[in-house]
């Protein structure tokens, strides 16, 4: 029997911790596994509740400091920090005799590290994608603690093909396996489905779109239709949709209920359930509600187009398109047949695909093949924890107080990633705001501008792009102009479009760049119809781009940043000082 340690990154009982919890239950059932869930801060939420009433054990770890919310100038204080609670993380491991483990979540390193100082292997299990857009924390900071965690794994697993195709791009060289989430709900009789009556069980966040869904209401309530929406959530952006609720007339018809914990009685009062994300990794609403027979409408985004067949086990429509979604809200009430034909395919579609079954066994080859490994962490994951403790002697040397702090990423073929310019990025937390570009679908190039104060190696550059929702598909040119002439391109082609998404453009070589060198950075779109822009940090003088450099270590000419010996080929690079040269963005054809 293996000792399976479950490492959550909250005691919460939200999605990603119920999913951890529902696969502690199916390993315990299963003869060949001993689950240990190790949860942060267990009095705070109702975790340890749930696994007593099914007698699995658990083991309370230190607190967690979560990586994406933490700016680049918080980055050295931020790892002194986390070493040692990674230690604590790995006595826990021995203590209760574990053989492999599952991490929960990108949000992290504590669980990771832990693992790493155990040599335990792990597997790290992704639901979603973060985009920048969905996270507090500096977007370079967030990236490059995401490809630690990524790259200390011995195997990824995510809830979809969707989100599996994401990681797949970051880690090439790692197996990413689609496993996707499960559910046991089944339909109570008792409960009285309510006619005209939609619910939508989300977070209150721009990319859930429900502001879409109070769009397709006040349509509806403009037609004449009786109907009422029920919002069950909570977020940041409560206030806005009251407001636009408000300023359409729609307050008697859409009613902000909070969050609840009954979910399964809520699917089953309601005629269908909504689900209007702009992104959507998996869904896991729309398997509970038609597990239970209520139909699911839908934004045919990420994970949902796995679930939904449309128009046999639920509704597709656009993302962001407020009058198909109304039409299909319209639709599902006034035709009977259509609603029973729904009812039938969601739960047929449920049942095949989204059983407990199904995922125990996929889960069960992965521990399998992961529990055979002895030897989990190469030399190259080891390099990666040398730069932790690198800047780890930097905070504790005081020198981060009058230095912006590296972001340091290292990949597979010895790069790493450093923010555009760390002194800018300093300023605009007090001063710039992120902003969209102007259409690069309408210009030829769009511009920016740079003087190099370092000798580096230089292999691409990583960015962050907007697109118009619903959006088939692009191509971006990307060109370095150094000295007034063309230095480097790559071609970014895109074929399955989020609303924003991060792109990495990697020259055809190395391209070497000294000091004092004039560079400029020009970005182009091909086969685009709709709208791309970048996201930018612009404080009305000067922009530049959200995002990363990926640049050869070792290579910098400054000394580097730890004990090691210059010639030690595991050197710490310095950091990139880009500054910015033109005031604002240059445009030409």
């Amino acid at each position: 029997m293996l000792n399976v340690a479950l490492i959550s990154h909250s005691p919460h009982m939200t999605g990603a911790e119920r999913m951890l919890t529902n696969l502690a239950i199916l390993l315990k059932q299963h003869v060949d596994y001993e689950p240990i869930v190790l949860i942060p801060n267990p009095s705070h939420g109702k975790m340890t509740e749930v696994l007593a009433q099914h007698g699995i054990m658990w083991c309370e770890v230190p607190s967690m400091k979560w990586y994406i919310a933490q700016q680049a100038h918080d980055v050295p204080a931020y790892v002194s920090q986390l070493l040692p609670r990674a230690e604590e993380y790995a006595e826990a491991l021995r203590l209760i005799q574990a053989d492999i483990a599952i991490v929960n979540t990108l949000t992290n390193l504590e669980g990771a590290l832990g693992c790493f100082e155990a040599n335990l292997p792990y597997v790290l299990w992704a639901h979603g994608v973060i985009d920048s857009s969905m996270s507090a924390g500096t977007p370079a900071v967030r990236a490059s603690f995401d490809k630690v965690a990524l790259n200390l794994a011995s195997h990824i697993v995510t809830c979809s093909e969707w989100t599996s195709a994401f990681f797949q791009d970051l880690v090439p060289h790692k197996p990413v396996q689609t496993i996707h989430n499960w559910t046991d709900m089944r339909a109570d009789g008792e409960v009285q489905r309510r006619p005209a009556t939609f619910c939508a069980l989300s977070t209150l966040e721009p990319h859930k779109g429900i502001d879409i869904l109070i769009e397709a209401a006040a349509i509806l309530k403009e037609q004449g239709l009786p109907v009422k929406v029920e919002l069950y959530a909570a977020g940041h952006s409560e206030k806005q949709l009251r407001g636009l609720t408000s300023q359409l007339g729609v307050d008697d018809v859409v009613e902000f209920r909070g969050r609840v914990s009954d979910v399964q009685r809520v699917y089953q009062s309601c005629t269908a359930t909504i689900m209007p994300s702009f992104v959507e990794p998996f869904g896991m609403v729309a398997i509970e509600s038609m597990s239970v027979g209520t139909p699911v409408i839908a934004s045919a985004a990420g994970g949902l187009t796995e679930i939904i067949e449309d128009g046999i086990s639920g509704i597709l429509v656009p993302p962001g398109d407020a009058v198909a979604l109304a039409g299909a809200m319209r639709k599902v009430f006034e035709d009977e047949v259509l609603h029973k034909k729904l009812v039938s395919g969601g739960k047929q579609r449920v049942s095949t695909f989204f059983a407990a079954s199904r995922a125990i066994d996929d889960f069960s080859q992965v521990l399998g093949k992961i529990s055979k490994i002895t030897s989990p962490y190469r030399d190259e994951a080891r390099f990666l924890i040398d730069l932790l403790y690198l800047l780890k002697s930097k905070a504790s040397s005081g020198v981060h107080a009058t230095t912006p702090a590296p972001t340091v990423l290292l990949i597979e073929n010895q790069m790493a990633y450093v923010p555009f310019s760390p002194i800018a990025e300093q300023k605009a937390h007090s001063r710039a705001v992120a902003k969209q570009s102007e259409d690069l679908s309408s210009i030829p190039f769009h511009w920016y501008s740079f003087v190099s104060q370092a000798n580096v190696g230089w292999y691409g550059v990583e960015f962050s792009a907007i697109y118009e929702p619903f959006a088939q598909g692009a191509e971006i040119l990307v060109e370095v102009v150094k000295n007034g002439g063309i230095a480097a391109q790559a071609l970014v082609t895109i074929e399955s479009i989020r609303p924003q998404t991060t792109c990495a453009a990697r020259w055809p070589a190395r391209l070497d760049i000294r000091e004092n060198d004039k560079v400029d950075i020009r970005f182009s779109c091909r086969n685009m119809i709709k709208s791309l822009r970048l996201l930018e940090w612009n404080d009305g003088n000067f922009a530049y781009p959200v995002g990363s450099l990926m640049i050869e270590n070792g290579y910098l000419s400054e000394a580097p940043l730890s004990p090691l010996p210059r010639n030690d080929s595991r050197r710490l690079p310095s950091h990139l000082r880009i500054l910015k040269r033109l005031g604002g963005v240059v445009r030409t054809s």
